[in-house]
């Protein structure tokens, strides 16, 4: 990290983080743990600028993720945590589909007793999920993967 960076994280943030009471410590150990996500994520931002909004961003995200934490479900820090909820809409989440008022196909009634779960994916029929990022083609991936799937557990 460049040293007009960390100055401008130590001269602006003081006012940012005034509402959580963190010292200049904190802030650089908060900086460190930052510093630490974007080598493990594999993040370089292109100006001092842009990684100071940022780790803006980031402390924000690690903020509300701690004000969180409960025993029903947990979250951490991952490779979005840069990205503010409307960015990560824009980038990652499809725009609105229209669903059709009439169902579509006819219903398939089970005439056998199912398994309450089966995990195809430990059963080797089908691989594990995977991020096709912003390509917009992942419902093509994933019904390909289904049919393959399919044809697998069909076949052996």
């Amino acid at each position: 990290m460049n040293k007009s960076l960390f100055l401008a994280v130590i001269l602006v943030l003081p006012f940012f983080l005034a509402a959580t009471q963190k010292k200049e410590e904190d802030l650089q150990e908060l900086f460190g743990q930052f510093t630490s996500w974007k080598h493990a994520h594999k993040k370089n931002y292109h100006t001092s600028e842009e990684e100071f909004y940022r780790f803006k961003v980031w402390m924000e995200t690690k903020k509300f993720i701690e004000a969180n934490a409960n025993e029903e479900y947990s979250m951490k820090l991952n490779k979005f945590s840069d990205l503010t909820m409307d960015e990560f809409k824009e980038t990652y989440l499809m725009k609105h589909v229209p669903i059709p008022e009439e169902p579509i196909g006819e219903e398939h009634v089970m005439t056998h007793d199912a398994p309450q779960e089966v995990n195809w994916v430990t059963k080797q029929k089908t691989p594990p999920v995977k991020n096709q990022g912003m390509c917009g083609s992942c419902w093509a991936f994933g019904a390909m993967c289904q049919l393959n799937a399919a044809v697998n557990i069909k076949s052996g």
